[in-house]
C-alpha cells in the first residue's frame, strides 16, 4: 500500500488512499498521518487534482498540521467548484485536532 513505511525506529507510518466505493473515490486517511505517509501520497497522486465524494479519518492515531493541510485542500477545491465533501468518518484524536488548529467548521459531517 502506497503511504506506508517503516522508520529507522521500526514506527509504522498511516495512509493515505483513495477507495472507491457506493458514492465514487474516498479520501481515507488512517493511522499515524505524518508528513511522510502524506508526501507518498502526494508523490503517487502527481499534479492531478483530488476529487473525492468524502473524507474518512476514523482510523487515524496521529494527525499531523501536514494531513490537515491536505484535508483542508480537497475541501476547499470542492468547495470551489460548488460540490461539498464531508467528513463522514472522524474520532476524538482528529476531532481534537481540527479543533485546536481552528479548522473544525472547515469539515460538514
Amino acid at each position: 500500500m502506497r503511504g506506508t513505511g517503516e522508520t529507522s525506529q521500526g514506527r509504522r507510518h498511516g495512509a493515505v488512499t483513495i477507495r472507491h466505493d457506493d458514492s465514487g473515490p474516498v479520501l481515507v486517511l488512517a493511522g499515524e498521518v505524518d508528513i511522510v505517509a502524506v508526501r507518498a501520497f502526494e508523490d503517487a497522486q502527481g499534479t492531478a487534482e483530488i476529487t473525492v465524494t468524502a473524507l474518512e479519518a476514523g482510523e487515524v492515531t496521529l494527525l499531523s498540521a501536514t494531513a490537515v493541510s491536505l484535508m483542508l485542500r480537497v475541501v476547499n477545491s470542492a468547495t470551489a467548484g460548488g460540490r461539498t465533501v464531508p467528513l463522514r468518518r472522524s474520532n476524538d484524536h482528529v476531532d481534537r485536532v481540527l479543533r485546536i488548529l481552528g479548522v473544525a467548521g472547515s469539515f460538514t459531517r
